[in-house]
């Protein structure tokens, strides 16, 4: 396990170089290669399951990384990752929202917990975002910060598409359940994504995902 987990630490540090490479030498702007090592670390982590499978070996890792950004930060190494106007929590919230996501797998004992909500993130956040920037459609104020009907309805269809596509593939759902929990992820983790601000997203709601998950797992559908 530990060769997997130094090799999942080189993978990741070569990811943010090459952020800071495309910044620093390419002119690439911060949001870009912001939005970039957000979906290149989530889809990293999908293999956590099946390489790491350790909830302590995904801790410790994490963990390291979180001091290394917390450092970055502190004293500006990566602004490829930090270097927004905007003040965001976002990239060191990112690994604590890993750890939970892969501590509900374990928990519940099922994948979906773990693939469904580290997908919503990595996908659906990022590209509401960029919808509400070219699809700025009904902007609107919440908790003093703005957004817009474009960027919430592509998280929306995004997070429902994502949870239909997991289920899909998990093999345990009739077609009405998948139904069903696609509808309730996409409207609960979009409006959690629009109540959140300054980076705190990347944390509620793969929280919001998770406990949507429970709730209907307790719930005896169809």
């Amino acid at each position: 396990m530990n060769t997997i987990i130094a090799i999942y630490a080189g993978v990741f540090l070569l990811l943010f170089m090459s952020a800071e490479v495309a910044y620093r030498f390419l002119g690439v702007k911060a949001e870009v290669t912001r939005k970039y090592v957000h979906i290149s670390t989530g889809l990293l982590t999908l293999g956590f399951p099946f390489f790491i499978g350790s909830l302590v070996g995904v801790i410790l890792l994490c963990a390291g990384f979180t001091v290394v950004l917390l450092v970055a930060r502190r004293f500006g190494l990566l602004p490829a990752i930090d270097g927004v106007k905007r003040k965001t929590y976002g990239s060191v919230l990112y690994p604590l929202a890993i750890v939970l996501s892969f501590a509900a797998y374990r928990h519940f004992g099922s994948p979906v917990f773990y693939f469904v909500p580290v997908l919503i993130l990595a996908l659906s956040d990022p590209l509401a975002a960029w919808a509400g920037h070219r699809i700025p459609l009904g902007r609107y104020r919440i908790f003093k910060h703005r957004k817009s009907w474009g960027g919430s309805s592509a998280f929306a269809v995004s997070a429902a598409l994502t949870t239909w596509v997991v289920l899909t593939f998990a093999g345990d759902f009739g077609v009405g359940q998948r139904a069903l929990y696609a509808v309730v992820l996409g409207l609960i983790t979009s409006v959690i994504e629009a109540a959140s601000s300054k980076g705190w997203d990347n944390l509620t709601i793969p929280v919001g995902a998770i406990g949507s998950l429970a709730l209907l797992q307790s719930i005896p559908v169809f």
